[in-house]
């Protein structure tokens, strides 16, 4: 026997499904369910060394953004500006060729010297309590992976700084800058200490550096000067292409393809949507139809119950309620005048008023009147074969609480 049957049945199916659903769901967009977070030098970065106001900058004011987990320079080639903020890497690994790579694939390419590293806060995560500076080989070792010979220099945080920014337009404001002294294509913007930006030309062609990533950084962007000396940056960097693409993987933030998500993603996901939603009304249908097959209903039910059922149903069909009343009562009377004994000779008038003195409250003259008023009505008609019923039974056995 099965013990599942009716509504269980179905509560059951609807949790196996939904589970099944969210299993799907889960494996397929696992890493997007969960929003990325980090507190280091990235865009997804709330923290003060952060890049995620530059991002939605960059979003604000009607720039096409692309925060990149793949293929970054295949990404941008020669329809987008690449930008490659703060990478760590070293010079023998993985990291290191994929730098090198994405900077051969793109035609431009904006690459931001790593300059801190932060501490995350344990009561507020995503955020840091402290930052201290890399070490300055750490930041050459960037240079020398592009094969840039360039030496880093720390200004101090008193020694006055001048700049010169004829190509952007704005003067940055960046407290103890780190700056680059060495060959460069053009200067863009430089001090009497050295260069913050500038064209560098690399194994895979010339990239634009900028030494300080203080100039776009969370807290540096909204310093007076630096989101205008930022915008006239990018439109340097970015020449005749319009969007930016802002490379993640050298993060950690990798994501490969997947087919699966693919088929869920506009717009094949339309298509799967409905397969998945035929294959659920195809497993609805066929429920009912596991175990032996219930026996065929027979064509006549037997019984009274049956019959006067039927019956009934033909009478209401043909419209035949007002005989049907009209034989009740005189069914009603006779057994009224058996019950109490009234001669069968006995004129109609004096056995009516037998009958009315017997019952004291409803003549029977009243409910003649009501038969032959009835409407078509099935309701009606009911509510008077039952007015009929209860008169019959008080006439013969009195009315309940009459003495």
């Amino acid at each position: 026997m099965n013990p599942l049957r009716g509504r269980a049945a179905v509560v059951v199916t609807a949790v196996a499904g939904v589970s099944f659903l969210a299993l799907l769901l889960w494996w397929v967009f696992g890493n997007e369910l969960v929003p990325a977070s980090s507190s280091a030098s990235d865009s997804f970065s709330r923290s003060a060394i952060g890049h995620r106001a530059f991002a939605e900058l960059l979003r604000e004011i009607g720039v096409p953004t692309v925060v990149s987990r793949f293929n970054s320079g295949g990404k941008a080639r020669d329809s987008a500006l690449l930008v490659v903020a703060e990478p760590k890497v070293g010079r023998n690994d993985t990291r290191l060729r994929m730098l090198l790579s994405m900077i051969g694939q793109a035609e431009r390419t904006l690459l931001v010297l790593p300059k801190w590293r932060g501490t995350e806060s344990e009561e507020q995560p995503g955020f840091i309590e402290a930052a201290e500076p890399l070490e300055p080989w750490e930041v050459e070792a960037v240079l020398a992976a592009v094969g840039a010979d360039l030496s880093l220099v720390r200004v101090a945080p008193d020694e006055p700084v001048s700049w010169r920014s004829g190509e952007i337009g704005a003067t940055p404001d960046i407290r103890a800058p780190q700056v680059l002294r060495g060959r460069f294509g053009s200067r863009c913007v430089w001090c009497a200490q050295g260069v913050l930006l500038g064209y560098v030309d690399t194994s895979r062609g010339s990239v634009l550096v900028l030494s300080d990533p203080d100039l776009l950084s969370n807290h540096g962007i909204v310093r007076p000067g630096n989101a205008v000396a930022v915008m006239g940056m990018l439109d340097l960097a970015r020449g005749d292409q319009d969007a930016v693409v802002i490379d993640e993987t050298l993060h950690g933030f990798g994501k490969e393809p997947s087919l699966f998500r693919s088929l869920f993603e506009f717009p094949l996901g339309l298509a799967t949507i409905q397969a998945l939603l035929a294959t659920a009304v195809l497993l609805w249908a066929a429920m009912g139809r596991f175990g032996a097959p219930h026996p065929p209903a027979p064509p006549l039910e037997a019984g009274k119950k049956a019959l006067i059922g039927n019956i009934a149903a033909l009478l209401a069909y043909g419209g035949h309620g007002a005989h049907a009343l009209r034989r009740y009562l005189d069914g009603a009377v006779a057994e009224a005048r058996a019950a109490l004994h009234i001669p069968a000779g006995l004129k109609a008038a004096e056995a009516e008023e037998r009958l009315d003195r017997a019952h004291g409250a409803v003549r029977l003259r009243d409910l003649r009147v009501l038969v032959n008023k009835q409407s078509a009505d099935r309701r009606h008609i009911l509510a008077i074969a039952r007015r009929i019923h209860r008169w019959r039974e008080e006439t013969i056995r009195g009315r309940v609480g009459h003495p």
